[in-house]
């Protein structure tokens, strides 16, 4: 440990020793205080002097990360993602965007800096272990079990969109990668490592019908057969003609049975055509 440090009492060394031999690596207030038979004032006050010291990385309040005993007091990047699923154990969320692009290898762009996270009530962003949590909130039925998996990392299980889900994701809020044309782009690419009957399932139980349609769309234009698709027109037409970039100018094309207007003409991915 840097001799500039804290130094750590017998009992905090015996607290991490133990946790570290026992798989924790998330405590909080109330744990501390019902494992030690301590008031919670007192555990509040042990966990945020181990934090000073560099044993616990403050994750939210009363919520701690626990730091392996080799990490203690020197500098350290706990994996953002697993600081998420540590403050947020026990809740509905999941680790999506990006990030989740990046872990399913659906992209050669590494992703962490910033973790997007998809929570039901609103919470402001922050940082946490060097990465910016970004929260949004989604508040219909199935948000939290369409396509949700749990990826471990190191100890840690971390529920995350699985790869069509991510995908539909995308569609549905192209921000998330900045612009719906590299929303879009990044969608048709990673289409031949998908399980497309599986995405089409998800989309099909989607609430936003727009959605729906730019993905029937897509996989039209990659070739796939109507019959194929027929789940996401869900018996009839669309009424509303929408664009497949949302936020570029509103002009080109309109495809039926989609209603997709295709405001991207000329940058059809040739390499996806055909081959779904």
């Amino acid at each position: 440990m840097d001799s500039t440090s804290p130094s750590l009492s017998k009992r905090e060394v015996a607290l991490l020793a133990g946790w570290e031999r026992t798989g924790v690596n998330r405590i909080t207030t109330g744990d501390l205080a019902e494992a030690l038979d301590l008031s919670k004032p007192l555990a509040a006050v042990i966990l945020a002097r181990l934090a000073r010291k560099g044993a616990l990385d403050h994750l939210g309040r009363g919520v701690y990360g626990v730091r392996p005993m080799r990490a203690v007091s020197v500098p350290w990047a706990t994996s953002g993602i697993v600081a998420v699923a540590n403050l947020l154990e026990g809740r509905d969320y999941y680790v999506g965007g990006p990030v989740a692009l990046t872990t399913h290898h659906l992209t050669a762009q590494v992703y962490h800096s910033v973790i997007d996270v998809f929570v039901p009530g609103w919470r402001p962003a922050q940082k946490l272990s060097h990465a910016q949590i970004v929260f949004h909130t989604l508040r219909w039925p199935e948000a939290y079990h369409l396509g949700i998996t749990q990826i471990p990392i190191g100890q840690v299980m971390v529920k995350m969109s699985d790869p069509e889900r991510t995908l539909l994701d995308l569609i549905d809020r192209p921000n998330l990668l900045g612009s719906a044309r590299s929303a879009i782009t990044a969608v048709e690419n990673a289409l031949t490592t998908v399980d497309v009957d599986r995405l089409i399932s998800y989309a099909a139980r989607w609430p936003r019908h727009a959605t729906r349609q730019r993905l029937g769309y897509l996989l039209d234009r990659a070739g796939m057969s109507r019959a194929r698709l027929a789940s996401l027109l869900q018996g009839k037409r669309p009424t509303q003609v929408v664009p497949l970039l949302r936020d570029e100018p509103n002009r080109g094309p309109i495809y039926s049975p989609w209603r997709v207007r295709a405001n991207d003409v000329g940058d059809v991915s040739e390499s996806v055509r055909g081959n779904v």
